[in-house]
């Protein structure tokens, strides 16, 4: 039996990750192990050969992201998102070679395969003037957060200075390497939306269910070309955060805005807008 397709020690489980099972004599049983939980599935060979995407197999069984209050940004903090996964792969009784391999929330594009992060998770060298910064980095199977304090290669960064005539909002997220970046924009406005979620009769009582409260957050900028891709990037991450006036926490976002950009103009006006995760107001 010999497997290909997994030679590297991390993979990004948004793209495909193609494995190929040669020289099979049996129908290929694959066991797929995840915290202490297995899962078997059995693959039957056209000559000898299996191929089958990883990358579906390992979403399936992934957790999903808990909602984050803090990002770390002093030091060294390790961001989740990395997890390791074992396949068994099973050739008949006698011959079994097991694969333990790490793979990383994150993939850049659609059309490659078998895609591994680099060392820097980071997008840009901008950060702005009293606001946090880090850069993002995968080191011995994490993801860290780090600042200047530490003994990493801090790359030469540029620093932009806020407006002083705005009132900025710093948002925090998961960018398509796998890693945190930030941007502060320059403008912004919370809509708040209550709709009635109606009742109706038990018998003689009337139960009401209450209130849902939408929040829309709507953030704008004059967006310059050096960050078009952190942009970019925003407009499409799953795991979007902004922080809470005067206080280092966070809240999460929801929301897509996908956004190409003409890299040819300096500066280009966005407007992004966001749903803030809330939960329902119910009567009792």
């Amino acid at each position: 039996m010999t497997i290909e397709g997994l030679e590297n020690s991390t993979y990004y489980i948004y793209n495909p990750i193609w494995v190929k099972v040669s020289e099979l004599a049996y129908t290929l049983k694959v066991d797929v192990t995840f915290n202490n939980q297995t899962f078997t599935f059995r693959l039957d060979p056209i000559d000898g050969v299996v191929e089958f995407d990883a990358a579906k197999t390992i979403r399936g069984i992934l957790p999903s992201i808990v909602n984050k209050t803090t990002i770390p940004t002093a030091g060294v903090g390790i961001v989740d998102g990395v997890y390791s996964v074992r396949f068994s792969f099973h050739n008949g009784p006698n011959d079994e070679e097991k694969v333990t391999r790490y793979y990383m929330i994150g993939g850049k594009d659609e059309f490659q395969s078998n895609i591994s992060p680099g060392v820097n998770l980071s997008l840009s060298q901008y950060h702005w003037l009293g606001w946090p910064k880090w850069i993002s980095v995968y080191l011995n199977n994490k993801i860290l957060n780090a600042d200047d304090s530490v003994g990493f290669e801090w790359p030469v960064t540029k620093q932009l200075i806020p407006r002083h005539d705005c009132e900025h909002i710093f948002i925090a997220f998961r960018n398509l390497l796998g890693g945190f970046s930030f941007y502060l924009f320059e403008d912004f406005t919370f809509e708040k939306k209550n709709k009635a979620m109606g009742y109706y009769l038990i018998r003689k009582t009337i139960k009401d269910n209450g209130t849902e409260t939408k929040v829309r957050l709507s953030v704008r900028t004059k967006a310059i070309r050096g960050l078009y891709e952190t942009l970019e990037h925003l407009g499409q991450s799953e795991e979007i955060y902004y922080r809470l006036p005067d206080v280092n926490e966070y809240a999460r976002l929801s929301g897509a805005n996908p956004v190409k950009f003409n890299h040819k103009n300096n500066t280009t006006d966005v407007q992004f807008d966001f749903d803030v995760v809330t939960n329902a107001t119910k009567s009792r």
